[in-house]
């Protein structure tokens, strides 16, 4: 298994993601199960020790979420001070934007059988949980807007390298794989209500000289 371990995101600084990953025992028991029956990926890069392979996907994956060059993330943070310095305020009036039955709509749509982050848990968990957990769960995530800030640990995932191909060769190379990470339930539901609730004050751009 590997576990990418990120920075919180309220200690991220100027957009820069550091990740480390950490090596376990079970390497090998995770990466064969995202594998075929058939296939067996023997070589990354050249590299056949484990550990060697670990932090050679560490060091890719490190450097995949990095920002494209320092140029562009300053012109980045230049753009996001002059959009503050013109900001008055939101007209938003709601002081609980979260409510049980916006919680529970979200958590009962989620699917099934998804992975579990490094907490262990999974939408099963919370759905097969006494419903009283959303009324707590909305005091949560009010609270978190109302102070401004989240748990550190919403910012930790583990990063599971999956083959873009269908991995008929025992060699290939990191440029080879994705790297999908297994986030928290809890910080799934509450980037979820996020989205729900606040989208209509958020935009993006296919532009990424435009998008902060």
């Amino acid at each position: 298994m590997i576990v990418l371990s990120k920075k919180p995101a309220i200690s991220l600084k100027r957009g820069k993601i550091g990740a480390r990953l950490l090596l376990v025992t079970n390497f090998w028991k995770c990466w064969n199960s995202i594998q075929s029956k058939s296939n067996h990926i023997t070589q990354i890069d050249g590299l056949t020790d484990e550990a060697k392979i670990a932090k050679h996907f560490a060091h890719h994956f490190e450097q995949v979420c990095s920002p494209f060059n320092e140029a562009l993330n300053h012109d980045l943070s230049e753009q996001y001070k002059a959009a503050r310095t013109a900001y008055n305020g939101s007209n938003l009036r709601v002081t609980e934007p979260f409510d049980v039955n916006l919680l529970s709509t979200i958590v009962l749509d989620m699917k099934n059988g998804k992975a579990a982050g490094l907490d262990r848990l999974t939408a099963e968990d919370i759905k097969n949980s006494h419903p009283v957990i959303f009324s707590i769960l909305c005091k949560l995530f009010n609270q978190f807007l109302l102070l401004g800030w989240i748990p550190p640990a919403f910012g930790i995932s583990y990063t599971v390298p999956v083959p873009k191909c269908d991995g008929r060769t025992q060699t290939m190379s990191a440029t080879n794989f994705r790297g999908t990470s297994i986030n928290p339930v809890i910080s799934k539901l509450f980037e979820m209500a996020i989205l729900h609730r606040f989208a209509d004050y958020f935009s993006t751009s296919d532009d990424l000289s435009l998008a902060l």
